[in-house]
């Protein structure tokens, strides 16, 4: 009897969390500015405000987050916030085309112009101009060994991007650092 009521109450909240996924509404636009925790989409000429959540939010691709002047796929749902107002949550993001300074598909390795140089990393230029800061770890590699960077010099990065769980911004680490002629 308890294992049969068991299996009821498991199929039962399948289908209750099967209907309230399918009430999420859609909305695809342009993103018009970002803030802390939200951004605001232009759908053609209509500005609405969206707000991220660190834990219920899906992203797509995983590795990107938005900034102003991607076009993007919102699904969303609206939910009255402690105040009592509606507030548009969503529930996933999905980059339809990246916009100008937008760091999409990213991939390692990567050959660049380092811009600055740190005890805790590296800040340099990517081939389409975004300037992006590499991590080091313990276990970076520079070849050759000793090398000392400077501001200017060619450098090819093998890094593993990775989403921080305290900020859930995307981090690059880079791996192996070695000089381009």
């Amino acid at each position: 009897m308890t294992r049969l009521f068991k299996v009821w109450m498991v199929w039962g909240m399948m289908i209750l969390v099967g209907s309230v996924v399918s009430f999420a509404d859609e909305a695809a636009g342009r993103i018009a500015d970002t803030g802390f925790g939200s951004f605001k989409l232009d759908e053609k000429g209509t500005l609405r405000q969206f707000n991220l959540s660190h834990s219920k939010t899906v992203y797509e691709p995983t590795t990107w987050r938005p900034n102003e002047g991607d076009e993007v796929k919102v699904a969303f749902t609206a939910t009255p916030n402690k105040r009592g107002d509606v507030v548009l949550a969503v529930d996933k993001l999905t980059m339809v085309k990246a916009g100008p300074s937008t760091i999409a598909n990213l991939t390692s390795p990567v050959i660049v112009e380092i811009v600055e140089t740190g005890s805790s990393g590296v800040k340099v230029k990517l081939p389409k101009g975004q300037i992006v800061k590499f991590d080091f770890g313990r276990n970076t590699k520079r070849l050759p060994a000793g090398w000392v960077m400077a501001v200017g010099e060619k450098a090819k990065i093998t890094f593993e991007a990775k989403v921080n769980r305290f900020t859930n911004r995307v981090g690059y680490a880079a791996e192996q650092i070695e000089k381009q002629p």
